[in-house]
């Protein structure tokens, strides 16, 4: 049997992890009008709506519900609005992040399709309906994701992908912690949410690794989903607990790798798209364009 995932409840998953995410967007929003459209995000609705954008590491496609609905709210006669394209090789995730775009009635502006995220490509995206000849504006990928591809070579592989389908103006913006192996410290984090009578809740540890020979941080995750209803005794649905690891990088292996790939960072920003020293260590947004 395959080992425990946190992608094996792609309910629970989504139901801990969407609270937040319109902050979020607002900060990539951001992102984008200062480094594609070089004007802040206040003047910039319009243009932004109509960008192209692409998430490698999609999950239960949170992302691409909230981009897609503030596309669909700007549909105007006569304008060729933008499109988000979500990519995850979990088949579970992938059905699910699509049937939510169903049925909310955003198929116009976004899809979901499965794909290896190191093998991105034009063609890969003319699979979701509508995207036609288009290039990606801005592509995400937040959350230390691009830490589970623990091989140098698959990190190029995967950041040539991205490069191959960027647009002359295209950026990538990627959130990692580059900590350093020696400074970082067992930790750990607890998630609760709740949608109508489902209460979830996550807890991660984080295991750094032993030594520098051995560059992978340990992640435990225990993820519960209970249905709770007046006058009855909550009902336990999923109790899970699973582990993975998450390859930890220094800033110039990163920078080594970035430029292999044929991109130069650009910029380094928080989460709301504040400017950051170019050597921040933990975690901010790095972002990417063609060299």
């Amino acid at each position: 049997m395959p080992a425990p995932s946190p992608y094996d409840h792609p309910d629970a998953y989504d139901i801990i992890n969407t609270p937040g995410t319109a902050p979020e967007v607002d900060g990539l929003e951001s992102i984008a009008a200062r480094f594609v459209l070089g004007q802040p995000r206040s003047r910039a609705t319009a243009a932004l709506r109509a960008l192209n954008w692409l998430e490698p590491c999609s999950g239960t496609g949170r992302f691409l519900r909230l981009i897609a609905s503030r596309i669909e709210a700007s549909r105007r006669p006569g304008a060729r609005p933008g499109m988000i394209v979500g990519i995850d090789l979990d088949p579970g995730m992938n059905r699910y992040a699509q049937g939510r775009l169903l049925a909310l009635g955003l198929e116009r502006s976004a899809a979901a399709i499965r794909g290896d995220i190191r093998a991105v490509s034009p063609a890969m995206l003319r699979r979701a309906p509508g995207w036609g000849r288009r290039r990606v504006d801005v592509a995400f990928c937040p959350h230390n994701s691009v830490r589970h591809l623990a091989r140098p070579a698959d990190l190029v592989r995967h950041f040539k992908a991205v490069r191959s389908v960027l647009s002359p103006r295209g950026i990538y913006i990627v959130g990692l912690e580059l900590t350093p192996v020696e400074q970082m410290m067992t930790s750990e984090s607890v998630f609760r949410s709740r949608r109508g009578s489902l209460h979830a809740r996550e807890v991660f540890s984080y295991i750094p690794p032993d030594d520098a020979s051995r560059p992978f941080e340990t992640v435990i995750s225990h993820m519960e989903l209970e249905r709770v209803r007046k006058g009855r005794e909550p009902e336990m649905l999923v109790c899970n607990t699973s582990r993975y690891a998450l390859r930890c990088w220094t800033l110039e292996e990163w920078e080594s790798l970035v430029r292999r790939a044929g991109l130069r960072t650009v910029g380094v920003v928080d989460t709301w798209g504040g400017a950051m020293p170019f050597d921040w260590r933990r975690y901010a947004l790095r972002v990417l364009a063609r060299a």
